[in-house]
């Protein structure tokens, strides 16, 4: 990478976890004595994150204290509207020429190497992370198209059932330049099962 090269991280942190019945927003329950968000933290400094974005919603003070640190700035999602939504609250702040990277703060596994593979996937257009995995109940299923090419990511809620089948999934991992990013973002609707503005939709766009 060049030194004109300029990593910003947006990490997603507003849910509250309702499925894991607790009060505790979810990127702060522990594994191994530690909140999930931290891992999500250390993954984004060890890819090379000059800058740390995170946005906060439910539980937000608890949130804002948990990641503290001179490389974190933290951005309110007042309202739940989805995850495009949430990335909008946080990239005004990011510069446009930097590359930008989506995660989501729950996710303790993911490796930097991992992240920055991606990234370099993107080289300034703009590039998702999928998995193929048994059971993909919940998760936004990838479309294709006949000759194997990307079409669209589909969340469950708004799947079919011939979609239901499918085992590719959306990660919620995604780079971009963060301009073009912007300009997706402000395009995408949310005529959805949801009412909401999902960040997946900007692939459409690119």
């Amino acid at each position: 990478m060049s030194e004109s090269f300029m990593l910003e991280v947006i990490i997603l942190a507003a849910g509250q976890g309702s499925r894991m019945q607790s009060r505790l927003p979810k990127v702060l329950h522990l594994l191994s004595g530690r909140p999930l968000i931290h891992y999500t933290l250390d993954a984004a400094r060890a890819a090379g994150a000059n800058q740390i974005h995170v946005v906060v919603g439910c539980g937000a003070d608890a949130v804002e204290a948990a990641v503290q640190a001179p490389d974190v700035q933290c951005h309110l999602q007042a309202q739940q509207k989805g995850t495009g939504h949430a990335v909008q609250q946080a990239i005004g702040a990011c510069h446009p020429d930097s590359t930008l990277l989506v995660l989501f703060g729950d996710v303790p596994l993911v490796s930097d190497r991992t992240l920055q593979t991606v990234v370099a996937a993107a080289d300034g257009g703009i590039a998702m992370l999928s998995a193929v995995v048994e059971d993909p109940s919940g998760y936004g299923r990838v479309v294709r198209d006949g000759q194997g090419e990307f079409s669209a990511v589909v969340e469950h809620k708004d799947a079919s059932m011939v979609q239901h089948q499918l085992r590719e999934i959306n990660t919620g991992v995604l780079a971009s330049r963060a301009s073009s990013l912007a300009d997706w973002l402000s395009r995408i609707q949310n005529n959805n099962a949801q009412s909401e503005y999902y960040l997946p939709d900007v692939l459409a766009l690119a």
